[in-house]
């Protein structure tokens, strides 16, 4: 059956459920859909193809629609009024061939061939939204002649996607997932496509989907809010740590304890000396909950701007509040009153587990979730009189804006689209009370509510082993671990999808155990893609690493910095692939300026020009 729209064919095949659509030549075409799977009641109208698919093995029928909502788009829908027992596994995937360029906004991004088998994650499946999935709700891919597809899930809060290599090409197939056992609603993807400008104007694209969801806010507008946005901008994140600070976190061995005067000194000390050294655009990140006000004052007096860490998803359950150490014990104090009545309940009604502690026996174990829906009070608890208490200028609220989930709880119920609403609410009790807002990694979700993230550079599978516990950390020589040079800093993987969408809505940095400071050998590779993206960096360091480090760091903030400041209001423009290896790559700003990375350890010659091994050239 075909369908037609201007220059464009749509073919279904009935029998193998699969579509192909052609220009002239073909933009895309699907594998076959899964064997348990048949197509009956195909119909033809105008400008839609519409048929019944049914699960051979539940007999449940699902209701598809393939319709042209554009010149260059094709829009498919499916929906069900019954239960969803097993997922749904369409539409089928994609065929690629070996000269597709795959992209997937694994967070920032990532970029490969199609015959190219990388490490991606260890889960093969990934949903389709959160920080520790896909960031933003598509995957694409372009010609070596600048064409383009774009798959965008507009419905992504129950989706996910798995990744696999079949007969050595990239198959990346769609899975539709059950709202509390139900399919619930419509789910729609869009194919877009163009016959030019390669991922830029694949993400452009996506962009026009973005801001239709409202995800795009500019900082601009959310300084009007929050002024201090205006300080974050192009400021380099610190994260300054006592040397027991490690232990007193995950030794079961430390007693527990306050910082004391002589530590509070050379904090201070070292605050000093980075402002000596010209390091004046700083985010002075705070971990420890006992605040000292006076330093406080003491490092806004340098013209820092100061941010605490703060959790809303963990709970140390009763039972088990004895065998945790006394410092996880008082950092978890203010959220012990509301265990259990806050944590999500799953279907079977028991409590979801969450971060894992050391106990005083060596031995780890669960912390419970605190629902999303039930934190906003939480944090309405605590977060505006901190703030008023304290002076301290903004909240960086760890894990929210990681991945929806279900909670079955009747005081506090939700889906996974309706937890992001309450993430976005949870976020906005930190702006609300006009402070700047910062969470780990993040994602499309919550973009509309957060300054900063922490992670968005640093894909999981990428960072050193237990990166999570490991913040000061200092990798060197062959404890360096493979995957820095084989992925994180490969630029023939990474890309700046993030970018291209939410830079001048997001500020973006490096995840603190995976810091620009945690590989010394390799900070400059960092700054390169620091540079390219428009991006500060963040420093992540036990006290007495600072001098051995401060070299190092001082020379990353000066190529950085200035630059992330110029850019950090301005959107995108382009990205483009200098040289087939991706060796050379360039980035354009909304303000004009223009930047040119020479990755290689050689020198290049590109259009004529000669980049220096290791160059960046900043213009304006």
């Amino acid at each position: 059956m075909e369908l037609k729209n201007n220059n464009c064919t749509l073919t279904l095949n009935e029998n193998e459920g699969s579509v192909c659509l052609e220009n002239g030549k073909v933009i895309f075409n699907q594998h076959k859909m899964c064997a348990d799977y048949k197509i009956i009641d195909t119909k033809e109208t105008s400008n839609k193809i519409s048929f019944t698919l049914i699960d051979n093995k539940k007999e449940e029928p699902f209701e598809c629609k393939y319709q042209f909502t554009g010149e260059n788009e094709l829009t498919f829908t499916v929906d069900s009024e019954g239960k969803l027992e097993n997922n749904l596994m369409y539409p089928p995937a994609i065929k690629h061939t070996n000269n597709h360029r795959i992209y997937l906004p694994f967070y920032e991004g990532i970029s490969f061939m199609a015959d190219d088998v990388i490490r991606i994650s260890p889960r093969p499946m990934l949903k389709m939204t959160g920080g520790t999935n896909l960031s933003m709700g598509f995957m694409g891919f372009s010609n070596p002649d600048g064409s383009w597809l774009l798959c965008a899930f507009i419905t992504s809060s129950d989706g996910a996607i798995n990744l696999e290599w079949e007969d050595g090409l990239f198959k990346c197939d769609i899975f539709w997932e059950a709202e509390k056992g139900m399919f619930a609603y419509a789910r729609e993807i869009r194919y877009i496509w163009g016959d030019k400008g390669g991922v830029t104007a694949l993400c452009k694209a996506y962009k026009k989907i973005a801001e239709e969801k409202g995800y795009v806010v500019p900082l601009t507008q959310k300084a009007k809010k929050v002024e201090n946005v205006k300080k974050l901008i192009g400021s380099c994140d610190v994260w300054l740590w006592n040397d027991d600070a490690m232990d007193l976190l995950y030794s079961d061995k430390a007693p527990y304890s306050i910082p004391t005067d002589e530590q509070k000194k050379k904090r201070l000390e070292i605050a000093k000396d980075m402002k000596k050294s010209g390091m004046d655009n700083v985010l002075w990140s705070i971990f420890n909950e006992n605040i000292d006000t006076k330093l406080v004052d003491e490092v806004k007096k340098l013209g820092y701007l100061t941010t605490i860490y703060d959790v809303y998803t963990d709970v140390i359950p009763d039972h088990l509040f004895d065998m945790i150490p006394k410092t996880r014990q008082e950092r978890c104090k203010a959220r012990v009153p509301f265990w259990p009545e806050a944590v999500v309940r799953e279907k079977d009604g028991t409590l979801r587990k969450a971060w894992e502690l050391k106990g005083i026996d060596g031995n780890f174990y669960p912390q419970d979730r605190i629902c999303d829906a039930a934190a906003i009070e939480i944090a309405n608890g605590i977060i505006p009189k901190r703030g008023k208490d304290t002076g301290i200028e903004g909240t960086f609220m760890d894990v929210t804006g990681t991945s929806g989930m279900e909670c079955y709880d009747e005081n506090h119920p939700m889906t996974n689209r309706t937890s992001w609403y309450y993430k976005n609410k949870l976020l906005s009790v930190v702006t609300d009370a006009n402070q700047i807002c910062g969470t780990e990694i993040g994602c499309e979700d919550v973009a509309k509510s957060i300054h900063y993230n922490e992670g968005m550079l640093s894909p999981t599978p990428y960072r050193a082993h237990d990166s999570g516990r490991r913040m000061t950390h200092i990798y060197e020589g062959e404890n360096i671990p493979e995957y820095f040079t084989q992925y994180m800093l490969n630029p023939k993987y990474r890309v700046p999808l993030w970018e291209l969408i939410y830079h001048g809505c997001v500020a973006s940095y490096w995840y603190w155990g995976d810091s620009s400071n945690c590989a010394p050998s390799l900070m400059d590779a960092r700054d390169r893609f620091l540079a390219l993206y428009g991006l500060a960096p963040i420093f992540s360091f036990k006290a007495s690493d600072w001098e051995r480090l401060k070299e190092k760091i001082i020379k990353s903030y000066n190529t950085t910095v200035a630059h992330a400041k110029n850019v950090g209001f301005e959107t995108m423009e382009s990205f483009d692939y200098l040289t087939d290896d991706c060796m050379v790559q360039k980035t354009t700003f909304s303000n004009g300026v223009t930047v040119t990375v020479n990755f290689d350890e050689k020198d290049r010659e590109v259009f004529g020009k000669t980049f220096k091994a290791g160059e960046i050239l900043i213009e304006e």
